[in-house]
């Protein structure tokens, strides 16, 4: 797995740590005063949106949300850890009543705004169709350049439908001394990528371009620069095989009698479309696991990449209807979902799936019930299409107390069909949540039950206990701990067979209002049986500091301790990393 540190690609493990960051958020108000005859102004009484306010040069960094240029839309980093301080509410400037070029226009911008709208987050293009009542048709979409996320009036650098924005300006280094049986490439231009000290400093960029009112061309570039190599790396942020995706969704529901019926059909995919292929400049410098820069490779590099083709449809229907003095709903479930992983639709696989259940909605059982029976078909490339996965449930959710919550689910699944039958399994999970006081809350859930992968017809086995806990020690102080145990295994085509233990704690202080310390221990021990990795054993210690030191401007230092023994991965590390990055 890869991790980024901003810039940093950190090539090791590191899921299953999860390190909790509470942010403060600003809240300025502000009123309009209200005429009064009296000698002295009254203090503020109402808030009136619609009179708004012209802010001073100071408070338009304040300015954030809606009308901030640099909120949403983009890469995560863009934003920068403090983004959260930065919100005002009652901030907002008086909007310019004069129509400008595209409203003056509507006539021609308006179609285009409507065809391109489904294209941008968070907006879709739904038809209803009048010949047939509770029917409609959603298209939705996303490019990964087009945003309706823009103010154009804070932009930094504007020229007609031009806009230019400097994002972050920031720099890092890292020393990595990492002892094991890895080997890394022992060259690059002229200097020794092995063990040592590596450094970057790179600038963020977004160009904008209006299409509409509303709508705007996007890209955010990331120049970088390595010293210790004299290289310099570019590439465009968004410029990634599975940033585009195309979703349409066809629904019809109906009541027939005391049913309530409901069809549809959702085909997704995600084309493998990169519209900055070829653009990447490779720049490279790494030590050890860790590297700063881009490098240009083919596949990641290509305009169209198959191996990011992700089709899939879902064609699902559904019948319920009340039962038993309207205190029960009973209901039927039909899906059938395909599979591919190319364009042209091949490495077909396939998962059929019916279903039956009784669910209590009265207000009389203390513990609603809800039994359920399922049984699924699965096929394609290398699978038994004579293979049939059954599962029986009976669920019990409810409150036990005022701060305990409970959910029991137990049942049994078995197979049948000519092979792969792994036998009857008694399956069963109990999760329970409970606030201990206003400062700790745990929770445990453990079981064995079956879970689906969404992606493809896969489904896997699993033996699972894990319990967490949350506890705010003071007001600056809070901790957070977790330990669990899996044994997974695939139920229907031969597989990996993976144990695993996890445990880890995180400590995360606040001494000053703009200074947070974290620090973490993880441990994991993992078994895998048909694979060539292995046995490991692993233990992680991390410590961070994290200061702003002016208005978006913050620094970061961490230190990490990395151990790891196992048949193909025992090393050693000791890791040190330093980040200063302003944002604007």
């Amino acid at each position: 797995m890869t991790i980024n540190l901003p810039t940093i690609r950190l090539q090791c493990l590191f899921s299953s740590v999860f390190i909790y960051i509470s942010a403060a958020v600003l809240f300025c108000e502000t009123g309009v005063f209200s005429q009064s005859t009296i000698a002295e102004p009254e203090l503020p009484t109402t808030l009136s949106r619609g009179q708004g306010y012209f802010p001073t040069l100071s408070e338009s960094a304040l300015l954030r949300g809606p009308y901030n240029s640099r909120s949403g839309g983009g890469v995560a980093t863009e934003e920068g850890p403090d983004a959260p301080r930065q919100n005002a509410t009652g901030l907002f400037p008086y909007e310019d009543v004069t129509p400008n070029f595209y409203e003056r226009n509507r006539d021609i911008f308006r179609p285009v705004d409507k065809t391109l709208g489904w294209l941008t987050s968070n907006n879709a293009f739904t038809y209803e169709i009048d010949k047939f009542d509770n029917t409609s048709l959603t298209l939705d979409g996303t490019l990964g350049i087009f945003t309706r996320q823009f103010s154009p009036e804070l932009a930094m650098f504007k020229a007609g439908p031009l806009f230019l924005d400097v994002l972050w300006v920031g720099a890092g280094v890292i020393w990595s001394d990492y002892n094991g049986p890895q080997q890394f490439s022992t060259s690059y231009g002229q200097r020794n990528t092995g063990d040592g000290t590596i450094a970057y400093i790179d600038v963020g960029l977004r160009g904008m371009i209006r299409i509409t009112d509303t709508i705007y061309f996007s890209v955010v570039g990331n120049p970088m620069y390595l010293p210790f190599e004299n290289r310099f790396a570019f590439r465009f942020a968004t410029g990634n095989g599975n940033a585009a995706a195309v979703m349409t969704h066809l629904n019809f529901s109906e009541t027939i009698g005391a049913w309530d019926v409901l069809f549809y059909d959702q085909f997704q995919i995600r084309p493998g479309i990169n519209f900055y292929g070829q653009t990447t400049r490779s720049g490279f410098d790494s030590a050890g696991r860790y590297s700063f820069g881009f490098q240009s490779s083919g596949s990641a590099n290509q305009f169209n990449n198959s191996n990011y083709v992700i089709p899939s449809n879902l064609l699902s229907f559904n019948a319920t209807r009340l039962v038993f003095d309207n205190q029960w709903r009973f209901g039927l479930q039909l899906t059938h979902g395909d599979y591919w992983r190319s364009l042209s639709f091949t490495n077909h696989q396939w998962r059929n799936q019916a279903g039956a259940w009784l669910g209590y909605e009265g207000s009389v059982i203390p513990f609603a019930p809800r039994l359920e029976y399922n049984v699924s078909q699965f096929g394609g490339s290398n699978t038994k299409s004579d293979i049939l996965l059954h599962t029986v449930y009976l669920q019990l959710t409810g409150r036990i107390t005022e701060n305990i919550n409970c959910m029991v689910n137990v049942g049994e699944g078995w197979t049948t069909g000519s092979s792969q039958n792994f036998g009857n399994r008694f399956l069963w999970q109990v999760t329970v949540d409970q606030t201990l006081t206003q400062n700790t809350r745990h929770w445990v859930s453990f079981g064995e039950n079956i879970f689906d992968n969404s992606l493809s017809n896969q489904s896997a086995l699993a033996r699972f206990i894990g319990y967490g806990i949350d506890h705010r020690i003071a007001r600056r102080l809070s901790a957070a701990a977790f330990l669990q145990y899996t044994d997974a295994e695939t139920t229907v085509t031969n597989g990996q067979r993976r144990q695993g233990v996890g445990t880890g704690l995180n400590l995360t202080y606040n001494p000053l209002d703009f200074t947070q310390i974290l620090a973490t221990v993880f441990y994991q021990k993992t078994t895998q049986s048909n694979s060539s990795i292995g046995d490991s054993d692993r233990w992680l210690y991390r410590l961070s500091v994290n200061q702003q030191l002016a208005h978006r401007l913050t620094a970061g230092l961490y230190y990490q301790y990395d151990v790891s023994a196992g048949n193909t991965l025992s090393y050693t590390e000791h890791l040190i990393g330093f980040t200063l990055i302003r944002y604007f």
